[in-house]
Order: C-alpha cells, then structure tokens, then sequence
C-alpha cells in the first residue's frame, strides 16, 4: 500500500500480513507512517495504490462502517454526558435502531454489556460518567465500547500514553490477558520499543514508511535484520562499533567483564575502556566508558564486581552475541 499527503510521503510500498488471532504491535519513531497504516486498515483513510484484505474479503473500498473493525483512540473519545453503561452499550444500541430484524435487542445488549463490565472489572462504574473515572478506568470503559461489539479486528492507536508509567505496566497486563481471553486479531500502534517487546505476539518495525523487519519480538531482538532494527529495540540501546567497512553490534548486556585480561581469542569482540558514569537501577548498573572504539555501555548485575568511575573495564562478546551490519546498514552473515 501507498499513501502520500501532498508532497509528504506516508507509506512507501507497505507489504505486510497481520496473523490472525495475533496481538501485533507496530512500533516505530514519529512520522513513519504506524498510525497511517492503523487508520487505513480501520477505513478512515485511503490507500492511493495497493490492496488491503480483512481475512478473504478485500475491503478497501468499503466503508469503515462495513469493514467488522473497531478502534479505540488515544483520547479514548468517550461521550461526556452518558454514563459508563451508555457508553459501552452505544454502538450496540445504534446497531439495533438501524437493523431492528437482525439487530441486537435489550436483553442481548444488557447481557452483553454485564459480559464486558465484568471482564474489564467495571460493574462498579456502570452508573458513572466520565468525568468521575480515572485514567485506567477510562481505558477500560473505550476498551468494553469497542469488544463488546465483538468485532474480527480491535485497533488501538497508543492507548496507553495518557498513562502514568505505573499505570501503564498494569494496563500493559491488561491487554495481554484480555487479548488471550477473547482470541480476537488485534493491532496497537505505539511508539514506546519497550511496550512493543513485552507486549507483542507478533512485532512490526517501521521505518521511513516502510516495513523495516516484522516476527516474533525475539526474532526482531535477537536476529535484527538492520542497524536501524538493532538500535531502535532494546534498552539500552545496542552498541555500534566500527570495524573496517563493517559495523560491530553487541547489547550491553551480553558483555562479559574480562578482569583477567585473558587471552584474545579470534572471533569474540574485545573491548576495553575507562569508566565515565555509572546509573544504578536496583538489580544492577549501567556502566558508560570511553575507549579507541568510542563510547559504550555495560550492564552490570548485582553480586559481580562493580566498576566505579575512573576505573578500566576490560570486556569481552562472545561470538554468538555478535551483531555485524554492512554499508548500507543491512544485517549481515
């Protein structure tokens, strides 16, 4: 799929297939083009070239209405004024006004609303509005909006980041249980790596428009097809060296410190440098230093021995832990 806003190019030649009954996340920085792709597949934008199917059916002339999608926004777009049960129960309600055959009636609305309160713990809050609930509340009544419903696909463009960070590791599991339990497709756009590692069954990178790399998150993490891969996953972000015209990549975590200096061994990367800074973290630090090689960062776990400022740090990579990338930035053998 292609999509350009004047001259400003969105989507680039977009190829990509959601699994069905995944929880896939499309994670990537500003401006390329996650939320674009989001509101295509929801029908609320275009393509101007290409295909979009929702399993055998091609919708991309359909209206977003006749597509069996529903989304869930980042202001969450509750209405003001109706309670929390008005609110779930809406669309259901305006179903059943323009299909009274077919259409949902009272008892099927009201037994499905009780369905999703109770799974999203909100029986409590059926006779608020709004206003009266909390970030995390508010989430949730925008989530029973949309699956009671029972839609094929559940969109959710960033909604978790009105959240406050403790806020968000909750809701985070949330998601994830509710994902497992209900065995619908579902597509969350954000821009946070970290929410996209843990959360996602199936991983999508974008990058510039286009899909850099999509698979299982460890495959993304283990195996990055590109630098641009490799440095965007992961905190902290990966370390890149230059070496002739290749460029070395390790995590900080996967360095070993080498406090005997043992012998170099073709094949691991060593590394050695001076201690700048070090940030604690609880279970560990992060170590920064400076070498030949440039800057990098260490990770360091409770109970080894700690490095201080000022101190050398002698470390070694094994082999298989190793990241090369080519001139053009591409992941190499």
């Amino acid at each position: 799929m292609t999509r350009s806003f004047g001259d400003s190019v969105a989507l680039a030649g977009v190829d990509l297939t959601i699994p069905a009954g995944s929880l896939t996340v499309v994670v990537g920085p500003s401006g390329c083009g996650k939320s674009t792709i989001l509101r295509m597949i929801a029908g609320l934008d275009a393509p101007d070239g290409g295909t979009l199917r929702i399993g055998d059916h091609d919708v991309t002339e359909r209206a977003a209405g006749e597509r069996d999608v529903a989304m869930v926004f980042q202001d969450y777009a509750l209405f003001p004024h109706m309670t929390v049960e008005g609110n779930i129960s809406f669309g259901l309600r305006l179903q059943a006004r323009h299909d009274r055959r077919s259409g949902p009636n009272r008892d099927q609305i009201r037994a499905r609303v009780h369905e999703v309160s109770t799974l999203l713990a909100l029986d409590d809050l059926l006779d608020r509005r709004p206003a009266q609930l909390s970030g995390g509340q508010r989430q949730r009544v925008a989530l029973a909006r949309a699956i009671v419903r029972r839609p094929s696909l559940l969109l959710l463009d960033e909604p978790l980041s009105a959240l406050d960070p403790q806020l968000r590791a909750s809701a985070r599991a949330e998601i994830t249980r509710l994902h497992r339990e209900l065995g619908t497709t579902l597509v969350l756009v954000t821009h946070d790596q970290h929410e996209a590692l843990t959360m996602a069954t199936h991983l999508v990178v974008m990058e510039r428009g286009a899909v850099a790399q999509s698979g299982s998150p460890a495959e993304l993490y283990r195996h990055p097809a590109s630098e641009f891969v490799a440095a965007f996953l992961g905190t902290p972000a990966m370390n890149l060296h230059d070496r002739d015209d290749i460029r070395i990549g390790w995590r900080p975590a996967d360095g070993q410190l080498d406090l005997r200096q043992s012998e170099r061994a073709d094949g691991d990367w060593f590394v050695d440098g001076v201690v700048e800074s070090c940030e604690f973290t609880g279970d560990g630090q992060h170590v920064r230093c400076t070498g030949p090689n440039g800057t990098f960062l260490l990770v360091q776990r409770e109970g080894e021995h700690w490095l201080t400022p000022g101190d050398a740090a002698h470390v070694r990579v094994p082999t298989d832990r190793l990241h090369r990338f080519g001139s053009d930035g591409q992941r190499l053998p």
